[in-house]
């Protein structure tokens, strides 16, 4: 059976107010860790095909920062999806990339606690054990969208020091 490759990406850092949680925007150096990130892994990131964002605002600005830096390198398409907010259902993403898990490369850019909490559903990995700071990069291979089938192979921390 074809393994997928999924990559997850956590927003970069946000401000700590605004006037709604979705209204909340990447801080400059938010920014740079996005962009951190995309100029690291570009020949990954290169090959995704599909890019589901939160419609949150500091989710589309990293994956505006994303592009950005990528720019060129993909013809990936983006699609906004509702099922990437902080606090939605594990079964909720799950009916939402069933139709993507095809074989090529996906990439979500979402919250915690979510990345965290579907990253230990699909790996079996205790929560605990699954560290998404901002602008981290978990990278699994799937073949079918399960409970504890997905391997973990990395999670990578924000590229930019504080």
């Amino acid at each position: 059976m074809a393994r997928t490759k999924l990559y997850i990406l956590r927003h970069g850092e946000a401000q700590m107010q605004a006037a709604t949680d979705a209204a909340r925007q990447l801080t400059n150096f938010g920014r740079r860790q996005a962009r951190a990130q995309a100029a690291c892994f570009k020949p990954e990131l290169a090959l995704v095909e599909q890019v589901y964002v939160s419609p949150f605002l500091r989710a589309q600005q990293t994956a505006d920062e994303l592009f950005a830096e990528l720019s060129g390198a993909t013809n990936a398409c983006r699609h906004e999806a509702a099922w990437l907010t902080p606090d939605v259902a594990i079964e909720q993403v799950i009916r939402g990339l069933e139709p993507v898990i095809a074989g090529a490369p996906v990439l979500l850019v979402s919250h915690q606690p979510l990345v965290s909490q579907l990253i230990s559903f699909l790996s079996d990995t205790p929560v605990w054990q699954v560290s998404m700071d901002t602008a981290s990069l978990a990278y699994l291979e799937v073949s079918v969208l399960a409970k504890g089938l997905a391997e973990l192979k990395s999670i990578t921390p924000a590229l930019v020091p504080r």
